[in-house]
């Protein structure tokens, strides 16, 4: 039998949320902290580093945050928590 161990994530475990460019040969990031008030900050809409649009004129990266943010928080019915697996532990 094959036990498997999770870490749970909420929202106040958050420290930031990470966005990084998936074109080949950038990978540039933009790093949104958890507590950033979004009506305040620059809208992020394409790559820092190079002209590579993110999302829609609709969906900034900002708009992707505050979704997460609010359903993580106070999401009508539910909330959004992260999982992933626990690190190897070191020998």
């Amino acid at each position: 039998m094959k036990i498997e161990r999770h870490v749970v994530v909420s929202w106040s475990d958050l420290q930031a949320i990470v966005f990084e460019c998936t074109e080949r040969d950038c990978g540039a990031r933009v790093v949104i902290r958890r507590d950033s008030d979004l009506g305040k900050t620059e809208t992020v809409q394409k790559c820092p580093r190079a002209p590579h649009r993110w999302g829609s004129d609709l969906q900034s990266v900002n708009k992707h945050f505050e979704a997460l943010k609010q359903h993580m928080t106070d999401g009508t019915g539910y909330r959004i928590l992260l999982q992933f697996d626990e690190p190897p532990q070191a020998r």
